[in-house]
């Protein structure tokens, strides 16, 4: 699955929760979560909660289909 937060404006608390409860479901079906990072504010609420590590980030011409 891949997670395009390019356009994304806002993400509180419960919205980032969400983000990680996915990502832990599909890694224990063996699938993976990618995302392609969002703005300076978006990936700063990732740093400060210190779930940024946790996500494996690619660049969109990255993504194969």
């Amino acid at each position: 699955v891949v997670l395009d937060l390019r356009n994304l404006d806002f993400l509180d608390c419960s919205g980032l929760h969400s983000f990680v409860s996915a990502e832990k479901r599909l890694r224990s079906a063996g699938g993976r979560l990618l995302m392609v990072p969002g703005s300076a504010q978006i990936q700063r609420l990732f740093e400060v909660t210190y779930v940024d590590s946790f996500f494996e980030y690619v660049e969109p011409q990255e993504i194969l289909f």
